[in-house]
């Protein structure tokens, strides 16, 4: 094998700790050597258990042979936290090891950042290593989209292969970027999706019980970890076991208020899409209103020092509830910039039990001082907005737009068009055109266009889908088709590959024909009832419960929206909730609003008069406070 050429990224696979790639580590110190085990010098320093191989595994070695043999691969890894994804891919890349391949885990100095710069250096029989690769793909502003372009270009070019990429993902990450947007919306994750098409593996929970036969013949062989785990873990939940799942949970369960109330505030940041990274005087803030009265006058003076001492200590596996991420020492800055990571399984028990609450104020109003990324910023914006949390909403988004988020003037011009400023929303929006934002020229476009002003109207549309926004391209492609212009598809999608952008045309036309009335809507429900009675599919469930509430079946309907609250579909969720106002019960319907809106499973309050005829249209005008109460006017 050629020596990969000077400043190409990565180094020997056999130069790299597991543990540093991501691989959970176990507590009992070092193990018995197995066949393809690393090294008794390295297990001192890392140690891991036995390894039992699954089904998974055959599909992974089955990628790294013909990696090995020449082609180039990727494979993303899908479970939840702990199943053992990260653990998998080490041990599928030892025979590469072997054949003195590279590896190039990309995060310095941030992992986008690094993705972004090095992924065009990438050398021949080379491991491209992106664990939790929502770090990579959901980053903001078309970053994950480019990422994920790029990788796609490296797998197509034979000259640069053979090379392989392995990547890992929680199952709710997966569903965002495999979810295709309806009709006429933005897609963001369209690049990545098609990148990771047919290239899932999927990872379950627990082990079956052949693997549990294998575990068991290995523990009785004298591999101390595995024993350990068969002896305490339930339903075959060895991974997790090891991880050390179990104590972060006991100690969060008995964490003391104040460190509970920390933990609350880290858990809602996360669930609510902050980064990795939080800022310890957010949390600090943040954690007042999870306390009460009698707790909070009681805290020493030093309770905040006290609690992340106790809540950063290791446990098993050498994880902590709550950790101080240290930082570069070159890249340090004036002023208190130390950061704290949640652990990854209270993260995803977050996500689960908390999935239906709001934050409190204490948690927005910190947000507000001591967040500064603009993505952070305009990520926990949508939250709040789709919370009915509008005038945090707001906050945040003027604050992303400070720091130069165009997208985030457009968000906080719809709020106020909501609130009938129209004049200031103007201003706003012409703000953001003038910096080259796709939606604000594209709804510019549609004020020229209503006054008959045509021809400006065709010009910011161009700017617009210059600028890559679909809405304005599918303008673009109606009207020239309509002039009898048969090469109007082709130009335009050559001005969308000169974007980096992608054009769905079968979604454009989705769009066009529902807003100009041409589907037969009648049919179109009977379409989607089948399509739920044959897999389950959500959006068709939506018009089931419809049908159930118009027709009084309101037993059928609550059973129906039981089963979305549970999978976690908010946004059909939410456009239900509101729909109980049809039945001219408003009491409920406001109840069930509320409901959705503390989940965050309400888009827009223009929604309601479309689902409820103008009854509840008038329903809290400026949103809601944290707490719930209708907010005055601000």
């Amino acid at each position: 094998m050629e020596e990969a050429a000077a400043g190409s990224p990565g180094v020997a696979i056999q130069e790299h700790n597991p543990h540093d790639l991501g691989v959970h580590l176990c507590q009992l110190g070092p193990i018995r050597t197995e066949a393809g085990a690393r090294p008794e010098s390295q297990q001192k320093t890392s140690p891991l258990s036995g390894y039992v191989r699954r089904p998974h595994d055959r599909h992974l070695a089955a990628l790294v042979s013909a990696a090995a043999a020449g082609d180039s691969g990727l494979a993303v890894l899908v479970g939840g936290s702990s199943t053992g994804k990260t653990r998998a891919c080490w041990e599928a890349i030892q025979p590469l090891a072997r054949q003195g391949w590279r590896l190039w885990h990309p995060y310095d100095p941030s992992y986008w950042e690094a993705a972004l710069e090095g992924i065009e250096r990438v050398e021949p029989h080379t491991v491209l290593w992106l664990n939790e690769a929502q770090r990579y793909f959901g980053a903001g502003q078309e970053r994950g989209g480019r990422i994920a372009s790029a990788i796609r270009s490296l797998l197509s070019t034979p000259a640069r292969g053979p090379v392989l990429v392995l990547a890992t993902l929680w199952p709710n990450f997966d569903n965002e970027y495999a979810a295709s947007p309806s009709a006429g919306e933005e897609d963001p994750h369209a690049s990545v999706r098609d990148l990771l098409s047919g290239r899932r593996i999927s990872l379950p929970d627990g082990f079956d019980e052949d693997a549990l036969k294998e575990a068991r013949g290995l523990a009785a062989a004298g591999d101390r970890h595995l024993a350990h785990a068969l002896a305490h873990a339930r339903e075959g939940r060895l991974t997790q076991q090891l991880a050390g799942a179990p104590e972060l949970v006991r100690r969060y369960l008995s964490a003391a208020p104040e460190g509970k109330a920390v933990l609350h505030a880290a858990m809602d940041a996360r669930r609510l899409c902050a980064g990795l990274a939080l800022p310890v005087r957010f949390l600090e803030q943040a954690a007042e209103d999870y306390l009460g009265d009698d707790d909070f006058d009681i805290l020493a003076d030093d309770w905040l020092e006290q609690t992340l001492r106790a809540l950063g200590r290791s446990g098993h596996g050498n994880f902590a509830p709550l950790r101080r991420i240290r930082p570069r020492s070159t890249r340090t800055t004036a002023g208190d910039t130390t950061t704290l990571r949640l652990a990854d399984y209270l993260e995803e028990r977050g996500r689960q039990e908390r999935s239906r609450l709001c934050p409190p104020e204490s948690f927005w109003h910190a947000a507000h001082l001591h967040v500064i990324d603009p993505d952070d910023l305009a990520k926990l914006a949508r939250e709040a907005y789709s919370r009915l949390r509008l005038r945090w909403a707001e906050r945040l988004w003027r604050k992303a737009a400070e720091a130069g988020d165009t997208t985030a003037l457009t968000r906080v011009a719809q709020i106020r068009e909501e609130l009938g400023d129209s004049a200031e929303a103007e201003v706003l929006w012409q703000e953001a055109a003038t910096a080259g934002n796709g939606e604000a020229l594209s709804h510019l476009a549609r004020g020229r266009e209503e006054v008959g002003e045509v021809v400006e109207a065709e010009r910011l549309y161009r700017l617009a889908a210059a600028a890559g926004h679909g809405r304005a391209r599918a303008w673009l492609i109606k009207r020239q088709e309509d002039a009898g212009d048969a090469t109007a598809r082709a130009r335009l999608n050559a001005l969308a590959a000169d974007s980096g952008d992608t054009v769905d045309l079968v979604a454009i036309e989705t769009y066009l024909h529902l807003c100009l009335q041409q589907v037969d809507m009648p049919a179109w429900t009977r379409y989607l009832t089948a399509r739920d009675a044959a897999n389950g599919d959500s959006e068709a469930r939506a018009w089931l419960i419809e049908e159930a509430m118009k027709t009084g079946d309101f037993a059928e309907a609550e059973r129906l929206l039981e089963i979305l609250a549970d999978s976690g579909d908010t946004e059909t969720l939410s456009r239900l909730q509101w729909r109980w106002g049809v039945t001219g019960d408003r009491a409920e319907a406001e109840r069930r609003i509320r409901i959705a809106a503390d989940a965050g499973a309400v888009e827009s309050r223009i929604e309601w008069a479309k689902w409820n005829r103008g009854e509840l249209e008038s329903l809290w005008p400026y949103g809601l406070e944290p707490d719930g109460t209708p907010s005055e006017q601000w």
